[in-house]
C-alpha cells in the first residue's frame, strides 16, 4: 500500500504525490468493492420490499445469495457492479487524494511555524 509506495520512490517522503495517492485509492476501493459486492446485492434483497426479488421469502444473506444464483446464475451476485465502482472507486481516489494533500499541507505549515518560532 502506502508505505510501499513510499519506499519506492524513496527522498524520506512522508506522503504521496497526487497521482501515486489518486491510483491507490482507486485500487484498493475497487478491489474492496468487488470482493464485497455480492454480500452487498445480498443485503439489498434481504432489505428489499415491495420488488418482485423480495417476494421470495428470504431467511438471511447466505439464503438470498443463494437465491440471487439460483434464479440469475453466479453473475447475478454481480448486477450492477459497475455502476457501484464508478460512484465509489471516484469518491475513494479523490478522498485518498485529497487527504494527502491536506496532510502535506499540515506539515509545510508546521515546518513554516517552527522556523518562525527559532527565528524569533
Amino acid at each position: 500500500g502506502k508505505s510501499m509506495l513510499l519506499r519506492r520512490t524513496g527522498k524520506g517522503k512522508r506522503s504521496l504525490g497526487a497521482v501515486n495517492a489518486f491510483v491507490l485509492g482507486a485500487f484498493s476501493k475497487c478491489v474492496a468493492t468487488v470482493l464485497t459486492y455480492p454480500a452487498i446485492r445480498g443485503k439489498v434483497m434481504c432489505q428489499s420490499r415491495g420488488t418482485a426479488e423480495a417476494k421470495a421469502k428470504v431467511d438471511g444473506l447466505l439464503d438470498a445469495m443463494r437465491q440471487i444464483v439460483r434464479t440469475q446464475g453466479p453473475q447475478g451476485l454481480f448486477q450492477g457492479l459497475p455502476q457501484q465502482l464508478t460512484k465509489t472507486v471516484l469518491s475513494a481516489a479523490i478522498g485518498l487524494m485529497l487527504k494527502e494533500k491536506i496532510t502535506q499541507a499540515e506539515r509545510t505549515f508546521a515546518a513554516a511555524l517552527l522556523r518562525m518560532a527559532k527565528e524569533a
